[in-house]
């Protein structure tokens, strides 16, 4: 309904109604995993695999995030085929370079701007994590993980959501830690609901029960962040060199983690904090 779209757009989680990227990825790679364990080849796996990938991109519409997944999922199925690593900025590139050959204009538009940069935010928590969290193996990094990883897409994705949108979700953060470890048992959900219903429509409507529980708490949660103080805020367009300016400190405190040594890392910081003030200022 338009109210329960309107409830996930104000708390910063509407991409989970969307066929997203996860959505393609969950389930291509899942298929893969699969045919695999049942011991069908590798070169047939990948091949059944691509054959679903591109009748189920064609089939809900193409979106820009489907067509990103897509691309991302053929590179990882032929990485794995000719035993080659899998780099995620490479395929990432290779699709940005595809999407915009195919659909030029996609290039301005909200859709391929927020799959991209959610994509780019996960490839820098990923970095983030293999450095810190993992050297120092802290016992807690499995509830930083999820956090450093919801809070870095979140940081890439706002300056573009308040261009698009003019909104603002302060808790969104906090409840996509929440609701995204839930996203593949709704998906599994439907899938084995689906199954069932072919063959034992009683035990399809047990699945189906589960997937409407887990929906409901999704509901449920958003209300009641929903009454939470500043749980929506509407801050307009920022201008394009506060844009500017947001990702250059962004660019200046990533490179301060991966590149710099301790002292040049402090003199960053002051300068990346300098920066956020004219960003305020502005």
């Amino acid at each position: 309904t338009t109210i329960l779209k309107e409830l996930y757009q104000k708390n910063g989680i509407s991409h989970i109604l969307a066929i997203s990227g996860l959505h393609i990825s969950m389930l291509c790679m899942g298929l893969f995993r699969v045919l695999r364990r049942i011991g069908v080849s590798i070169k047939l796996s990948t091949s059944i695999t691509i054959l679903f990938l591109s009748f189920y991109v064609c089939y809900t519409g193409g979106s820009t995030s489907s067509l990103r997944a897509g691309v991302m999922c053929i590179v990882l199925l032929g990485a794995k085929l000719l035993r080659r690593n899998y780099d995620l900025l490479s395929a990432l590139a290779l699709a940005s370079i595809l999407v915009t050959a195919i659909r030029p204009t996609e290039l301005t538009s909200a859709g391929f701007l927020l799959s991209f940069g959610a994509v780019v935010g996960v490839v820098i928590a990923k970095g983030i994590e293999e450095r810190i969290l993992q050297k120092r193996k802290e016992s807690n990094s499995i509830w930083w993980s999820p956090l450093l990883f919801s809070g870095m897409i979140q940081l890439v994705t706002t300056p573009i959501s308040l261009w698009f949108y003019y909104e603002l979700s302060p808790y969104s953060i906090l409840l996509n830690v929440i609701i995204l470890p839930l996203v593949a048992f709704i998906l599994g959900g439907g899938i084995v609901s689906i199954l069932l219903g072919l063959f034992v429509p009683s035990l399809a409507k047990l699945s189906v029960g589960g997937t409407y529980f887990l929906l409901s708490f999704y509901e449920w949660i958003g209300e009641q962040v929903q009454k939470l103080p500043y749980s929506f805020v509407l801050v307009g367009r920022p201008s394009l060199l506060q844009v500017v300016l947001y990702y250059g400190v962004l660019l200046l405190v990533v490179g301060s983690v991966f590149l710099l040594d301790k002292e040049k890392k402090e003199k960053l910081k002051e300068m990346s904090f300098f920066l956020f003030k004219v960003i305020a200022y502005l």
